[in-house]
């Protein structure tokens, strides 16, 4: 599939009903429960998921499009989900990234984007060079 806005809106802005209808209303087992050592469970999941918008999609977006100086962009923390997890409900985390996710989306669509902003990148330590279109694809 070729990249556009529109269609990668299509996934982003139908990823926080998807996940609520998927786990809203499942019993502890099948929120916490996780498939052994080094796996996450479900409620871990959705909190990374909130580090990641917190901490990744948009400010990274920003990064890319506005930072003149340093266009470097830092690894996710892939542990600090769990302290999340630990301090809210399930049915909190999916609100809470539903709200964000929707935040999101927004600031994404006030920046008017065009084909030249989609190739602008920067620099992350782990996996080189990152432009916008593969950000928005992850």
């Amino acid at each position: 599939m070729t990249f556009t806005l529109s269609k990668s809106l299509e996934i982003l802005e139908r990823t926080p009903s998807v996940l609520s209808n998927l786990l809203s209303g499942l019993s502890e087992e099948w929120i916490n429960g996780n498939e052994g050592q080094n796996t996450w469970s479900a409620k871990q999941a959705v909190a990374h998921l909130i580090v990641c918008e917190e901490t990744n999609w948009l400010p990274r977006v920003k990064i890319i499009l506005f930072d003149n100086t340093n266009k470097t962009l830092e690894p996710i923390s892939m542990t600090s989900h769990f302290d999340v997890a630990v301090h809210h409900t399930l049915d909190s985390l999916l609100h809470d990234f539903e709200t964000l996710r929707k935040n999101g989306i927004e600031a994404l669509k006030s920046y008017h984007l065009n084909d030249l902003d989609f190739i602008k990148s920067a620099f992350h330590p782990e996996i080189q060079e990152v432009n916008l279109k593969q950000l928005i694809s992850t």
